[in-house]
């Protein structure tokens, strides 16, 4: 039996930072973050959520992508969760 789509989830992580330097410190990719987008994924599916996956996006593009995802269907749920690993050491 299926059940109707729930809303939609916009799942953004960055892990990737190439040359970000903070107090002279270089940040590398965090070990861990496949296996964070897989579950929080795995949960919004079995929640009956339409989830969609980005890596590693610019703050332009991420308010783009909010942007379009919420002028499409104003009646449907809609969550935006974005993994910003590192930030603890960059604020």
């Amino acid at each position: 039996m299926s059940r109707p789509c729930r809303g939609k989830l916009l799942l953004m992580c960055n892990y990737d930072f190439y040359t970000v330097s903070v107090d002279g410190r270089e940040l590398s990719e965090r070990q861990g973050a496949e296996a964070d987008i897989n579950n929080i994924s795995m949960l919004f599916k079995a929640l009956q959520f339409d989830v969609i996956c980005h890596h590693n996006l610019t703050a332009a593009v991420i308010t783009q992508l909010i942007s379009a995802c919420t002028s499409c269907d104003t009646r449907a749920n809609f969550i935006a969760l974005i993994l910003l690993v590192h930030f603890a050491e960059i604020v």
